[in-house]
């Protein structure tokens, strides 16, 4: 069933189940239990329920899904971070006005609006109440659709007992359940965020069972003001908008998780996003830069069709350990670090790591630099993390280059290279072939790089490369 203007967007939903007229009376009565929601969630409807809290700053008796709601914003501000809040109604407001008077606001203005919602402390009282206090007005947009969603789905379920399997998709944000009619997993495309044509080739396809995805992105929802563009996207800690422009794709098992997640992902730096997701065991994500190139997190390719490629990402395995040493060394600094991939023409095809955050310290990575830093416009943005004290680390490769793509068989080169300022640098590279092959090399020590270990299981063999 397809239904248009549902929460200011499309409504699709798909029921495996014995009887087409019980589902479809249960999908007639869940629109009546989605428009219900509305009236009690909508910031645009001025007599709904959180209308009114944000007008008083309180409500005696809150709606179930007004107490739920807030809760579960409060949830998220803390599990993210802080990155993801719900209480950038004020903020939002100098937004409005700024795009409806064509006037970028004054900064420090709003950050000091921003930094008192950070600060506030709403209480929601088991007594039914809310109290906000006038530092917050509630913006539930990143995280109410995937609550109504979720909300639906369970009145599905519980109205279709004899259900196999439910879909409902609001607005491309979605919860699977049970069993399509055909299949035995749920079959997602996911579109291209940076392309604007309808037609166009679906960037990937998910096969989900019982898990939520949604997507949120900057490139689409922009504030034009004074012929400047910015995202939708604001950041908690002061009110600006976020400026890498990185859009993402997040699994979960719920449509309220997801829906958070993904707006948590947005308001942050790209390498920043895909550690903390890292850290979120039911929660995967993939983030697509504006210029195509992909950040994954660790167990996302579990979710991807494979298609054509599904041998060589059943075989493949490629893990490096790598190590910073301890060197003994009056004002030691943790080393700038580089970690890429490339054919053996050495065109980059893959950033594995870059460590270091400043742009001053890339060209301390020379050979980083003149083969792939200096041909980016923004060469650190979504790769650069913080450098790191000397121990040892890993990383893992999946076969693809910076835009999803497997690479094709052929020869290519492992680079590392770490260099500290006024010190030391090192360059090491490291030569496989795809399909994997055993093989095993011994390179001598460097006083910047450590042990390496490169352990490749490929054709059921394994190679191990050791650097002394």
């Amino acid at each position: 069933m397809h239904r248009d203007n549902v929460l200011g967007t499309s409504l699709d939903v798909t029921i495996n189940h014995p009887s087409e007229q019980l589902a479809h009376t249960a999908l007639e009565s869940m629109l009546e239990h989605v428009s219900s929601m509305e009236s009690v969630l909508s910031t645009y409807q001025a007599n709904s329920a959180i209308s009114q809290l944000n007008r008083d700053n309180y409500i005696l008796q809150a709606p179930r899904e007004l107490r739920e709601v807030t809760q579960l914003c409060e949830q998220w501000f803390v599990r993210s971070g802080k990155t993801f809040s719900c209480r950038m109604g004020q903020v939002i407001r100098h937004w409005d006005n700024a795009e409806e008077h064509n006037r970028r606001p004054e900064r420090p203005a709003v950050r000091i609006v921003a930094r008192k919602a950070m600060l506030a402390e709403p209480n929601i009282h088991t007594d039914g109440s809310i109290h906000l206090g006038e530092d917050i007005d509630l913006d539930i947009g990143g995280i109410g659709k995937g609550y109504i969603i979720d909300q639906a789905m369970a009145y599905l379920r519980q109205a279709l007992p004899a259900a196999q399997g439910i879909k409902v998709d609001i607005g491309g944000d979605a919860r699977y359940w049970g069993k399509p009619t055909k299949g035995k997993h749920w079959q997602v495309a996911v579109s291209d965020p940076n392309r604007t044509d309808d037609n166009a080739a679906a960037l990937l396809h998910l096969i989900l069972g019982e898990k939520a995805v949604t997507m949120s992105g900057h490139k689409h929802r922009q504030r034009n003001i004074d012929r400047h563009h910015y995202s939708h996207i604001l950041a908690p800690r002061d009110g600006w908008p976020v400026e890498i422009a990185a859009s993402s794709v997040v699994i979960a098992n719920t449509a309220t998780d997801a829906d958070a997640a993904a707006t948590a992902l947005a308001a942050q730096a790209p390498a920043d996003a895909i550690d903390w997701i890292n850290t979120q065991e039911d929660l995967e994500a993939l983030l697509i830069l504006s210029d195509g190139r992909q950040l994954t997190s660790e167990k996302f390719a579990q979710y991807r069709s494979q298609s054509n490629d599904d041998n060589m990402a059943r075989n493949f395995d490629f893990q490096l350990q790598y190590q910073i040493p301890d060197i003994n060394a009056v004002d030691y600094q943790n080393p700038y670090v580089a970690v890429w991939i490339s054919d053996k023409k050495r065109k980059t095809l893959r950033t594995l790591l870059l460590l270091g955050e400043s742009e001053r310290w890339a060209t301390e990575l020379s050979r980083w630099w003149r083969l792939s830093g200096r041909k980016q416009d923004n060469p650190i943005d979504g790769y650069a993390r913080p450098t790191r004290r000397p121990g040892s680390y890993y990383l893992s490769w999946d076969g693809r280059d910076d835009f999803g793509n497997f690479l094709s068989p052929g020869d290519y080169i492992l680079h590392l290279e770490a260099a500290r300022e006024h010190a030391g640098r090192n360059y090491q590279t490291i030569p496989f072939s795809l399909p994997l092959v055993t093989q095993k090399k011994t390179f001598l020590a460097q006083e910047e790089l450590g042990e390496i270990i490169l352990k490749i299981t490929g054709e059921n063999k394994l190679a191990e490369i050791r650097n002394h």
